[in-house]
């Protein structure tokens, strides 16, 4: 006999997922973003650790404070803002790092290149965006069929 996976398991599969995607986006942070080739040597530009990098930095850790959110408190897991929330803010990230990425290419005239850790975040943003997308629809899919089966599961 073959059993279903129930919206609870899957929750848990999905939490998972995105804390494994989380933690590949804090280690791009310490990769290098982009690269340089000059005089046979490559330079790697990495993001620095201070106050005028916020913005950037906020690109590669917000997830980190959804994940909590989502663990601690029961509300927000049956919430299905914090799923377009999430949505959004991955779309803002990817822009973010793909614009100054871009910016950078652009006044170098093809100078810098994107890097690793460039890369791994886009790639990591994309995830996160994917996962939040298909947890977000199977809590909206398993709120309709408890609506639907819920009167009628209790009528005799």
């Amino acid at each position: 006999m073959q059993r279903s996976l129930d919206s609870s398991r899957l929750t848990v599969f999905f939490i998972i997922g995105k804390t494994l995607v989380a933690i590949a986006l804090l280690i791009a942070l310490t990769l290098p973003m982009t690269t340089c080739a000059v005089r046979r040597s490559v330079q790697e530009h990495r993001v620095e650790l201070s106050v005028d990098n916020i913005g950037t930095i906020l690109c590669f850790v917000w997830p980190i404070a959804f994940l909590l959110a989502r663990v601690l408190s029961a509300r927000v897991r049956a919430s299905i803002w914090p799923f377009i929330v999430e949505c959004v803010l991955a779309v803002v990230a990817w822009v973010v790092l793909t614009l100054e990425v871009f910016v950078a290419m652009l006044f170098t005239l093809g100078g810098i290149k994107p890097a690793a850790g460039y890369e791994l975040a886009t790639s990591s943003l994309a995830g996160y965006f994917a996962l939040s997308l298909f947890e977000g629809a199977l809590v909206v899919f398993d709120r309709r069929a408890k609506r639907r089966h819920g009167p009628a599961a209790a009528s005799p």
